[in-house]
């Protein structure tokens, strides 16, 4: 995948979570080499949301692309940014998946806390 469409993943997932009322707090977050896609505030919950785009055809579900590595790479970034912040309380991580045709025709797919999927 390209960073442009990566870019325009993220684009299409930021504003799918403003429309669900999600406080955008950072996105693309970088520290070293710790990253975050969007950082975000649902209700009294601080949410760091993975962002996978896949073009349809794709093997596997979206949520495949998460692996264990990625799941350790997460929470140590999210701990990072959690200290840098002084950050404290509820922390959730999600994944937004975008599953796409083309740029105009696209599925979003929002699974929370993907460390422990209902």
């Amino acid at each position: 995948m390209s960073r442009k469409t990566g870019d325009w993943g993220e684009k299409i997932a930021v504003e799918y979570l403003q429309n669900k009322g999600v406080r955008i707090l950072e996105t693309n977050w970088r520290s070293g080499h710790n990253e975050l896609d969007i950082i975000g505030m649902e209700r009294d919950t601080l949410v760091f949301f993975e962002v996978k785009v896949r073009k349809v055809g794709g093997v596997g579900d979206i949520i495949d692309a998460v692996d264990k590595n990625q799941f350790h790479r997460l929470a140590k970034a999210a701990s990072v940014y959690m200290q840098e912040h002084e950050q404290e309380g509820e922390v959730r991580f999600d994944l937004i998946g975008i599953t796409y045709y083309d740029k105009k025709n696209y599925k979003t797919r929002h699974i929370r806390d993907i460390f422990f999927p209902t």
